[in-house]
């Protein structure tokens, strides 16, 4: 984005003094006050930028260090890794010995599921998994615990 800005720029405004053999004063101001106005907004999206940058990685950080409290524990007591991703989703990549259910299939299938064992559920980036979670609770689960993103999950499986 910065680069196409900049490229904008170099083509549209530094062509136009140029072209110009005798730039009137109005010229000269308004070439001036865009130069300046450009300036500011590529400041401001800049620090836009990678204010988001900072708020995502924060985010990331934050998510990691709360799902894995006590994840490793239940885990080491037999937890059940429930990945609810589709089929094809699971074929590309899984945590060793989970079990595929995928959350459109779950309500039919939670039968398949033993509700007195602990189940931690996940999928691709962890939305699917809070789902899986909230439907497996309302249907008498009560040891279901969210995983969130299967890739963060498997980093606190490997660690075991």
């Amino acid at each position: 984005m910065v680069l196409h800005c900049l490229a904008h720029y170099l083509c549209c405004h530094s062509m136009a003094i140029f072209t110009i053999s005798q730039p009137t004063l109005f010229q000269v101001v308004h070439f001036f006050t865009v130069v300046t106005i450009q300036n500011r907004t590529m400041k401001y999206l800049i620090i836009a930028g990678v204010s988001l940058l900072v708020i995502y990685l924060s985010y990331r950080t934050y998510r990691q260090a709360m799902l894995a409290e006590g994840l490793d524990e239940k885990i080491a007591k037999g937890a059940i890794i429930l990945d609810v991703r589709t089929t094809g989703e699971y074929q590309t990549g899984h945590i060793k010995s989970s079990v595929n259910i995928s959350l459109g299939t779950l309500r039919e299938r939670y039968t398949e599921l033993d509700s007195t064992k602990t189940y931690i559920t996940t999928c691709s980036h962890g939305l699917r998994s809070v789902k899986a979670q909230s439907l497996l609770k309302e249907r008498g689960f009560t040891h279901v615990y969210n995983g969130g993103a299967w890739s963060d999950l498997e980093a606190i499986v490997e660690q075991k």
